[in-house]
């Protein structure tokens, strides 16, 4: 799925748990993982947090959170997430049979 440049509910998409976790996820059972249309990430740590999975192009935002790592502890587990979905889904459609 790929998340869209606009606010929902205040915030923007790409970042916002209620969508990307609570609706997308909890509430109709996705499994795959969130990808960034291109330059709609505006906060990479809220990002994360929220349920962004791929940043697109570069990862302009994302890669700057390994500062936080020491001072957020939400980080890792959230990091973690965000691997499960994508490798996840790679395998899924046959990415790793070589």
């Amino acid at each position: 799925v790929m998340c869209s440049y606009n606010k929902v509910y205040g915030e923007h998409a790409c970042q916002n748990s209620r969508i990307l976790k609570d609706l997308l996820r909890r509430d109709l059972g996705f499994k795959g993982f969130v990808m960034s249309d291109w330059g709609a990430t505006h906060d990479g740590k809220a990002s994360v947090l929220g349920g962004l999975d791929v940043e697109m192009p570069a990862g302009k935002y994302v890669k700057d959170i390994s500062a936080s790592f020491g001072t957020d502890p939400r980080l890792a587990p959230a990091v973690d997430e965000m691997a499960t979905h994508v490798l996840t889904s790679m395998y899924y459609v046959g990415q790793f049979d070589g």
